[in-house]
């Protein structure tokens, strides 16, 4: 009976904690590539208080609107109230015709006429009140009335009702300017409203996007030096892909080591130059600069060293 060799059995061993790393990784990196693709920090919208405040300003226009319509209706009102009191005037004044006039059909016709125009605005009105009944009443008998003063009263209520009308007339185009300028006035609110809302700053969209890459960037990176070499642990057929990408990274990274030498090298030559500038400018407060330098860079964790060798290399010392 065969057995199973030690290395064999480690070697699976070995591919199962592979696979299952793995697949831990594949849906770590799938997460946070759907954060990524989500990601929104300085890009976060409209505030609050601007789209309050045109929330406001829309519904202020809209009140407008409300007021004007309402002025609107009672000037039409107050129209067809003085054509309620006429239309009841002239039905009087038929009344009051001579027997022989009233057997004109004309007359039979426009008398039945007028009653139906009176129901009908008494239908969207309302019936005259008793004032208005009276006023109809007082007019025709002052119309005809044999005294030339009464009839020159007459006229004068006639004038005046003509002049209600006009009233009417005006404070109703007025309502109707009105209304319509605060629609437009509400509409072009609107349409800001609607863009501040579609709106999105364009420097934080720009920022969300350089880490959006940065991201993305990362997860590649990951993938690459860690993901790959766990893949061809499990799949030898991999190995190649994962040594190109080795291949791939190892100058990226040589190229990261060396900027940032280069960093570090300009930064100690930086600092250095300032230490010299407060020994000779400040120099009350040299000591005190030095102390401080001495705390950040120690012999016992190799930060002095290093910052000397640095110096060295831009030629600082």
């Amino acid at each position: 009976m065969v057995g199973h060799h030690p290395i064999a059995h480690h070697c699976r061993g070995a591919i199962q904690i592979a696979l299952v790393l793995v697949i831990a990784g594949a849906l770590a990196i799938g997460t946070v590539a759907w954060k990524a693709s989500h990601f929104h920090f300085f890009n976060a919208g409209p505030s609050p208080a601007k789209i309050t405040a045109q929330v406001q300003e829309v519904d202020q226009q809209q009140a407008k609107i409300d007021v004007a319509q309402k002025a609107e209706q009672t000037a039409q009102t107050a129209q067809i109230k003085e054509g309620q009191k006429l239309a009841a005037a002239t039905g009087q004044a038929i009344d009051a015709a001579s027997p022989s006039s009233k057997a004109d059909p004309a007359i039979a016709l426009a008398g039945r006429l007028n009653d139906k125009a009176g129901a009908a605005l008494a239908a969207g009105v309302g019936p005259l009140t008793a004032d208005e009944q009276d006023w109809v009443t007082q007019l025709i008998r002052d119309a005809t009335s044999a005294s030339e003063s009464r009839r020159a009263a007459a006229e004068t209520a006639l004038q005046s009702s003509d002049q209600a009308l006009r009233d009417a007339q005006q404070r109703l185009e007025t309502a109707q300017q009105e209304a319509e300028a605060a629609r437009t006035a509400k509409a072009d609110l609107e349409g800001r409203l609607k863009t501040t809302l579609a709106a999105n700053s364009t420097l934080g969209e720009a920022a969300d996007g350089i880490i959006r890459w940065v991201l993305y960037i990362g997860i590649a990176y990951v993938v690459i030096a860690y993901l790959l070499p766990l893949l061809a642990l499990a799949f030898p057929a991999l190995k190649p892909l994962a040594s190109a990408g080795h291949a791939i990274l190892a100058p990226l990274a040589a190229k990261a080591k060396s900027e940032a030498e280069a960093l570090a090298r300009d930064a100690c030559a930086g600092v250095h130059h300032i230490g010299q500038l407060i020994a000779a400018k400040a120099p009350q407060i040299a000591a005190e600069a030095q102390q401080i330098k001495a705390e950040w860079l120690t012999e016992a964790d190799g930060t002095a060293a290093r910052a000397d060798a640095a110096l060295r290399q831009a030629n600082v010392l």
